[in-house]
């Protein structure tokens, strides 16, 4: 993902509970938020405060690599569709 979006990525060490889990923060932070406060600050400030967590800068090497990757099946999709509509 650090390659896909050219920008570090991080991961807690909790990452891999998945999207029910997610739900449960969404819900947890509709019923305890403090007045106004954002989810990005309720989820720093009160459920990842203590988290470890893992941080991963993209490499030049994979990010050109993607793109070249990306570049290679555009082409191929192009010439797909091209062919499909003979």
């Amino acid at each position: 993902m650090a390659a896909a979006m050219n920008t570090s990525v991080s991961v807690m060490e909790t990452a891999g509970e998945g999207g029910a889990w997610g739900m449960a923060l969404l819900a947890a932070y509709v019923l305890n938020k403090a007045g106004k406060e954002t989810l990005e600050d309720y989820l720093n400030g009160k459920v990842f405060a203590n988290e470890k967590s893992s941080t991963i800068a993209p490499d030049k090497k994979d990010v050109d690599g993607l793109r070249l990757s990306w570049s290679a099946t555009k082409q191929v999709l192009a010439l797909s569709v091209q062919r499909w509509r003979r």
